[in-house]
Formats: structure tokens, C-alpha cells, sequence
């Protein structure tokens, strides 16, 4: 070791003693009010933190109405898909039946491009969709009521979600 090296570890430990003693010799002049403070933790959630806690519970909510739900139809799945044209990807939950009429659209309408026989014969998933709303909507609301804890895991998810608005709110100062 050199002596410039020597030196600054000298100094190094030191200013280290100092400041050991100059916290022991505040903290012997301190009230014993001001000795015993309580500790507070301070947590923050970052915004994508509080999306992902909605997320986790709307995915709580789905896997136990789709177990309560008799009808396979109505289950309901989620996932993060890019709308056609962008590489932005959204959550989207859908009911089987739309999946379903979603599908057969796209092979009628691959079929119609080959020029088979039948091709576009199927219906637009968005009037599948208007047709069967109300009996989807009527067993959500059948499945729900009847069991408490999809009930409480609305409330939950939904409680949330207006934390995470006001956070956003508060953040980018809007009202």
C-alpha cells in the first residue's frame, strides 16, 4: 500500500469514528422523547404494481364463476392480445360463445377467399354477441348471486380499480 493510500484510509476511518461519535453524543444529549421514536413504514405502489393486483383478482373472479358456471358457453377467459394493426397489447376477457363465433367467422371467411362452397356463411361474432347478451348477462347474474364470494371478488376488484384511477389521477394531476 502507498503512503498517499495510507493516508486517505486514515482519514477514511476517521471521518468514520466522527460521525460514530458525533450520532452517539446527539443521541446521549436527545430528550427520551425524541429516543423512542416509532418506526413508520411508508409503502408506494407503482401504478403497473396496482394494474397487476386488478388483474390478479379479476383472474380469481373468472376461475371460480367459471368453475360455479354451468354452462361452458358463458365461461369466461382472458388474455393480452394486440389489436390488428398495432403491437400494443390489451387485456381482453371474452364468454366461450364469443371465441367461438370468432373462430368460425375467420374460417368462413378464409373458405370465401379460397372460394369454396359455404364460405361467409357464418354470422359476425359482434351480432353472435348481441343475440346471446341478455341470456349471458341473466346467468352472470344467476351464478353471482347466488354465491357470496364472486360477490365479494367483485367488490374487491372493483375497489381496485378506483384506487388505481385515483392514484393516476393524483399523479397526472387530473381531476
Amino acid at each position: 500500500m502507498s503512503r498517499q493510500q495510507a493516508g486517505r484510509r486514515v482519514i477514511f476511518i476517521a471521518s468514520s469514528l466522527a460521525i460514530l461519535l458525533v450520532g452517539q453524543v446527539a443521541s446521549a444529549q436527545a430528550p427520551a422523547s425524541v429516543q423512542q421514536l416509532d418506526e413508520v413504514t411508508v409503502e408506494g405502489q407503482r401504478l403497473y404494481q396496482m394494474r397487476q393486483r386488478i388483474v390478479a383478482a379479476e383472474e380469481r373472479f373468472y376461475a371460480l364463476y367459471n368453475e360455479l358456471n354451468k354452462n361452458d358457453e358463458f365461461d369466461v377467459h382472458c388474455a393480452n392480445e394486440a389489436p390488428l394493426g398495432t403491437r400494443l397489447r390489451q387485456r381482453v376477457c371474452r364468454a366461450n360463445f364469443i371465441a367461438t363465433a370468432e373462430a368460425e367467422f375467420a374460417v368462413s371467411f378464409v373458405a370465401q377467399l379460397a372460394g369454396e362452397a359455404g364460405g361467409g356463411s357464418a354470422k359476425q361474432p359482434a351480432l353472435v354477441a348481441l343475440e346471446r347478451e341478455p341470456e349471458y348477462k341473466a346467468t352472470m347474474l344467476k351464478v353471482v348471486t347466488a354465491h357470496p364470494e364472486l360477490l365479494r371478488l367483485l367488490l374487491e376488484r372493483n375497489k381496485l380499480e378506483d384506487l388505481y384511477n385515483a392514484a393516476r389521477r393524483k399523479r397526472f394531476k387530473r381531476p
